[in-house]
C-alpha cells in the first residue's frame, strides 16, 4: 500500500490502521463516484476552493493505477464566494 506517514500520521492525524484492509482508490472511485459522474454529464460534481490540489490529486491517483482520467466539470467555489 502506498502510505506515506509524514503526510498521512503527522498533517491528516490518519494512522495505517485506519486504511488498512480499506478499498483502495479504483474501488472507491468506480462504485461511488463515477456513477454520480455518469449519471449528470453536464452538472460541475467538483468544487475547489482557489487551488487546483484536490484535482492533481485525483489525477494522480488515476495515474498511479492505470485508470483513465475522466473529463471532469468542476468549479473554483472561492471565485464564488468572492463574487456575492
Amino acid at each position: 500500500m502506498y502510505f506515506i506517514p509524514e503526510w498521512t500520521r503527522d498533517i491528516h492525524h490518519i494512522s495505517y490502521d485506519d486504511v488498512r484492509n480499506k478499498p483502495y482508490f479504483p474501488e472507491v472511485w468506480d462504485s461511488l463516484v463515477m456513477p454520480f459522474i455518469n449519471q449528470t454529464p453536464d452538472i460541475p460534481l467538483f468544487a475547489r476552493n482557489g487551488t487546483t490540489f484536490d484535482m492533481n490529486v485525483i489525477r494522480d491517483c488515476c495515474n498511479y493505477f492505470e485508470m483513465k482520467i475522466p473529463k471532469l466539470q468542476y468549479f473554483d467555489s472561492l471565485f464564488v464566494a468572492r463574487k456575492t
